[in-house]
């Protein structure tokens, strides 16, 4: 072995060595932090801890959520709706369980417009300290004339217009689901474009759109539609639509539910499919899709539907409350 080979497998030993004993000894946040918040306006979760992996949902600035695992500059997290994925450490700020119940405690905003900026002074003129979009959470400081302050959970403050957002808590506790609502934050986002794991005005997959407008009418379903589509009130179609009411899921697949619609009236339906459009299962509509139409596979009302434990309204949602 020449000098110089040997001075190349020392570097390489040392690389491995250090970066095995830095990994080993990186602070396990789920046993110190358990809890986290999301500290980015749309956050991307993961699959597996890798920006490679397969996207499997996103959440919004001021999702509460629960820590499992840290590792390497991720962190394995459970969301309000059950699933457990990915995140890179950079877009949440983990807590401590006192961090975490000082953050529901304290007095919160929720952003209403469907795509906004916070800013560094209450300003139109500001510079942008993030993007804000509907659904996003952030603690309220002060209310200055049209603005109000808000600050993210990694300690950021910002001005948003006053008449973009409402108060948190007065929103969970008044918000119910009607159709009227579900179907009027879907219609707000017609054109949107198609993102797979996409849950917010960004970008939406299928299940994504039923997703969001649910929540933005104050309640959390399940993410998927395979998960959705096993919950609620089983709604029978077999002699046509006439059972159908406005708001009711529509699920469509072969062997197994793979998309998600929901219902508007005569036979018209909106989703997620490439972009967020209307359709109809009437031949003869100028919306009509006869792949969708033909392999309708059931529908299932959530509207009313107070009994189903997977449906569950933000204000009584665990992670929503002061943590024991």
């Amino acid at each position: 072995m020449n000098i110089p080979h040997f001075f190349v497998y020392c570097l390489v030993f040392a690389v491995l060595f250090f970066g095995h004993v830095a990994a080993a000894e990186e602070p396990n946040t789920a046993e110190t932090k358990p809890y986290a918040v999301v500290t980015v306006c749309v956050a991307n979760m993961r699959e597996a801890p890798r920006h490679a992996a397969e996207m499997a949902t996103q959440c919004l600035l001021g999702t509460p959520l629960q820590v499992r695992e840290r590792r390497s500059g991720w962190s394995a997290v459970t969301t309000p709706g059950g699933y457990d994925c990915w995140v890179t450490s950079g877009s949440i700020v983990s807590m401590t369980k006192a961090e975490f119940n000082r953050w529901i405690e304290a007095p919160k905003v929720i952003y209403l417009k469907n795509y906004g900026m916070a800013r560094l002074a209450p300003s139109e003129d500001a510079a942008i300290v993030s993007d804000l979009t509907a659904g996003c959470v952030a603690v309220r400081e002060k209310e200055d004339g049209r603005y109000v302050t808000i600050r993210f959970p990694d300690g950021r403050t910002a001005s948003i217009l006053s008449a973009d957002c409402t108060d948190f808590e007065t929103w969970k506790r008044e918000t119910k689901p009607t159709a009227e609502g579900v179907l009027e934050k879907a219609f707000e986002l017609m054109g949107v474009s198609y993102l797979w794991g996409g849950t917010s005005p960004k970008m939406l997959d299928c299940s994504g759109l039923t997703q969001h407008c649910f929540f933005m009418n104050g309640v959390i379903i399940p993410r998927n539609s395979s998960q959705q589509a096993k919950v609620g009130l089983s709604i029978d179609f077999s002699e046509g639509f006439d059972r159908l009411e406005k708001g009711d899921l529509v699920f469509f697949g072969s062997q197994r539910v793979t998309h998600v619609g929901i219902y508007v009236e005569n036979g018209l339906y909106i989703h997620e499919s490439g972009r967020v459009q209307l359709n109809s299962f009437i031949s003869g509509n100028e919306h009509y899709n006869r792949s969708l139409a033909t392999s309708l596979l059931g529908v299932r009302r959530f509207i009313g539907a107070t009994e189903a434990p997977e449906i569950v309204p933000v204000a009584e949602h665990p992670l929503y409350q002061l943590q024991p």
